[in-house]
């Protein structure tokens, strides 16, 4: 029985952490291919100009989702056999681990920190708020987001040692950190190289002057 919950319990969090909440958004709300927006300055600003805050908004809850029923129905079913707490680590491990490498995209994951900020609110809220805070001063003074979730996995698991108290939960969230550094082993090497771009978000408002030149052209050519 407790075999039997423990992998309906990995296998729920990870086809959940697998999902792309890019393409669930791109089929189910925007009807628009939301991969076409690069997670650069520009990509960011072309998004914003299309969706505005609403579109973030609208990404942010679909993300949420995504992490966290899962790790809420992993707590459920081993609350049947009084391992509440440690099914939902078992279930954030696993999103962690879909998110990371899911098999339905041969692999190739997404970034994890939402993965691992939003999976964190269900298991332990404190915990989470912690990271959460240790990732945002990581990533200002660094401007590598991929650097600040490094950083905030390492302090989420030291974290989880000192304020979740059984034992196995901390052996499950040794895991998950370990899987977030070898997800980003490859872009920290960039970094450590001088490889990886750092990022700043500025407004591109190039979009304003083209518009000018066009306005230009045409009052040139009605002139004419």
């Amino acid at each position: 029985m407790s075999w039997l919950l423990l992998a309906l319990t990995a296998v729920i969090a990870y086809f959940f952490g697998s999902v792309s909440t890019v393409r669930i958004a791109s089929h189910l709300v925007y009807h628009k291919n939301l991969r076409r927006y690069p997670r650069t300055n520009l990509g960011i600003t072309r998004f914003s100009l299309d969706f505005g805050t609403q579109g973030f908004v609208i990404l942010a809850l679909i993300e949420l989702l995504r992490c966290v029923i899962p790790v809420l129905i992993g707590g459920l079913l081993m609350s049947i056999l009084d391992c509440a707490e440690a099914g939902r680590a078992l279930a954030f491990f696993c999103v962690i681990l879909g998110t990371a490498y899911p098999i339905m995209y041969h692999f190739k994951g997404e970034v994890t920190y939402f993965a691992m900020i939003f999976g964190l609110l269900a298991l332990d809220a404190e915990v989470a708020i912690v990271t959460l805070l240790v990732f945002l001063a990581a990533y200002f003074i660094s401007r590598y987001p991929v650097l600040a979730e490094a950083v905030a996995a390492v302090f989420m698991y030291g974290f989880s040692i000192v304020i979740i108290e059984t034992d196995i939960v901390h052996t499950v969230m040794l895991f998950a950190m370990l899987c977030i550094l070898l997800h980003d082993a490859k872009r920290l090497y960039g970094i450590a190289r001088h490889r990886e771009e750092k990022f700043i978000y500025v407004r591109d408002l190039s979009y304003m002057l083209d518009g000018r030149k066009h306005r230009n052209k045409r009052s040139r050519k009605t002139r004419s």
